[in-house]
């Protein structure tokens, strides 16, 4: 399904520049534009330690699209979701203290993520960001290639709820899901 997108971009483009030069006599370089996108995303997917196969193969991936995943019953012990070219809104805010801990990992790339939790659940939260806005409870800032470790509640306390973010070129917000 991706690969057909990406082929039917190809040929949208293609032809556009086929039609452009031949009505204006404008020449664009598709194929040199395209091997710098792929090269950017290649850069990207280095950086931020995200691999195609984890984007494209996951179950959790949201592309080109703006949705919602609130299905706790379904959480595992890990998991992994992905926001790609998108927006996408993790509701855990139906997670219980009486649960397993659990372990979540977001990757967002060009896109929005936003994660509600459960504020009397404890839980750490670590975001890696590469040109990325990130917004906590008590915080809001922009992180250029660095990494911050939000908890909370006491960091005595162990988590019940250990969530890793990466963004490149997005963003990520927090917020108390029982509002």
């Amino acid at each position: 399904m991706f690969s057909n997108f990406i082929w039917g971009i190809l040929l949208v483009l293609l032809g556009s520049s086929l039609l452009v030069k031949s009505i204006f006599g404008i020449a664009i370089p598709i194929f040199r534009i395209v091997g710098g996108c792929i090269l950017v995303y290649a850069g990207l997917c280095m950086i931020t330690d995200i691999s195609p196969k984890k984007l494209l193969k996951n179950e959790g991936t949201i592309r080109f699209e703006k949705k919602v995943i609130n299905d706790v019953s379904s959480l595992k012990s890990e998991n992994h979701f992905s926001v790609l070219f998108g927006e996408g809104i993790i509701d855990l805010s139906d997670l219980t203290n009486e649960m397993e801990p659990k372990k979540v990992k977001i990757d967002t790339v060009f896109g929005n993520t936003t994660l509600k939790i459960n504020p009397n659940i404890p839980t750490k939260v670590t975001v890696k960001a590469g040109f990325g806005n990130v917004r906590l409870p008590e915080k809001e800032f922009t992180l250029n290639f660095g990494e911050y470790t939000y908890y909370t509640h006491d960091q005595a306390i162990k988590p019940k709820l250990t969530v890793k973010v990466d963004v490149a070129f997005g963003g990520f917000y927090m917020e108390d899901g029982k509002n």
